[in-house]
């Protein structure tokens, strides 16, 4: 998984775009309150993750967004 290198700053927070939370250790770095919004959604699944504990790659730690029911 790759997150998009094309970042939107809101305030705070980045927002990222990818399928998936990051994984690969060069990605990032990422912090707390950062969103990644997900480019291959799907039904009863989570819409993107907000970073709840800053880091890079896969030692970030990314909580699902609720699922929004149809």
């Amino acid at each position: 998984m790759a997150v998009n290198p094309e970042v939107f700053r809101m305030g705070y927070m980045n927002i990222y775009f990818a399928t998936a939370v990051p994984s690969l250790a060069g990605e990032g770095p990422f912090e707390v309150g950062d969103w990644i919004i997900s480019t291959a959604p799907t039904a009863a699944a989570a819409p993107g993750w907000v970073c709840t504990a800053r880091g890079t790659g896969a030692t970030a730690t990314f909580k699902a967004m609720a699922v929004l029911a149809s």
